[in-house]
């Protein structure tokens, strides 16, 4: 289990570009479902996001706590 900050839509341009923002680990987060495809095509199984928690007023970063497991490498087939 995993806990790190997300995207719940495109962050506006103005803070897209922000340094503070970018140090905050704001402006560098990826979209959820971009994230949870990324898991995904690590190899992690039953990916699924376990707590959801808005981090901000303009409802677009998300804190999430994602499980997933990851099979032994002799049980990983490539998709």
């Amino acid at each position: 289990m995993i806990s790190d900050l997300v995207l719940s839509r495109d962050l506006p341009a103005h803070v897209a570009g922000s340094l503070a923002a970018y140090a905050g680990c704001i402006a560098g987060a990826l979209r959820k479902d971009e994230y949870l495809g990324f898991m995904e095509k690590a190899g992690f199984r039953e990916v699924r996001v376990v707590r959801e928690t808005l981090r901000d007023a303009a409802r677009a970063v998300l804190s999430v706590q994602v499980f997933g497991r990851k099979p032994a490498q002799a049980d990983f087939v490539k998709p």
